[in-house]
């Protein structure tokens, strides 16, 4: 066995206990501060956007999503790796739903499978997914809300942060009294099913919370 153990300093970081607590509290903290950096498309320079800005846009999805009874269902998002698939994850967990994140690299069959298990209703997807999200959108019973995370159908998520931000505008207070408990389910993961069916795994917020607290000890991110 490795028997070589962690001789540094670790360093000293705030405590959290689930990641709606993480959101806040990292928009209190670092508002001002560049949180990503971003392309339109592969031709664009990269451009910055601060941690209330991702806030901003995290409640405006959230506040969508509550006003129209969507988070009381299991969330599925499905793409590759950008600030639009970030935002979904975030608006989910922080406005008290269950996002379920889908291997994109998955065949027809087995996606099917995956989205009828964990009772998929909402599905977020990017646009290079769009062919096989048309092709299995009629195969799968309960999914009866698509949104694109980029611009393939006018159901996309910039419209639906437009809409969000309207009703913030006019008052519509949903997501900021959303309480989030520690014990409360934020995700389910599917396993590689590497030796036999893929299993979702159930993780609370509480299980991210203590990871990202922990393993924040060991590397300064300013």
């Amino acid at each position: 066995m490795n028997d070589i153990k962690f001789n540094s300093e670790l360093y000293d970081v705030r405590y959290i206990d689930n990641l709606r607590q993480l959101l806040l509290s990292s928009t209190e903290l670092y508002g001002e501060r560049n949180a990503y950096l971003i392309k339109k498309d592969h031709k664009s320079q990269y451009e910055p956007i601060k941690y209330k800005e991702v806030q901003k846009d995290i409640k405006a999805l959230g506040t969508y999503l509550l006003e129209e009874g969507l988070l009381n269902k299991k969330i599925g998002v499905i793409g590759e790796s950008s600030y639009e698939w970030i935002i979904t994850y975030f608006s989910v967990v922080c406005g008290g739903g269950v996002i379920v994140p889908l291997d994109r690299n998955l065949p027809e069959e087995e996606l099917i499978n995956l989205i009828s298990r964990a009772d998929i209703e909402v599905l977020f997807y990017s646009d290079t997914m769009y062919n096989m999200i048309e092709s299995i959108k009629n195969k799968v019973q309960n999914l009866g809300h698509l949104f694109s995370l980029g611009n393939k159908n006018e159901n996309n998520i910039n419209s639906l942060i437009e809409s969000g931000n309207s009703l913030i505008g006019m008052g519509n207070k949903k997501f900021d009294l959303v309480e989030v408990k520690s014990d409360d389910l934020a995700a389910i993961l599917f396993t590689s099913g590497t030796t036999g069916m893929a299993k979702g795994v159930m993780l609370s917020h509480g299980n991210i919370a203590q990871n990202v607290f922990n393993m924040s000890k060991y590397v300064n991110i300013p």
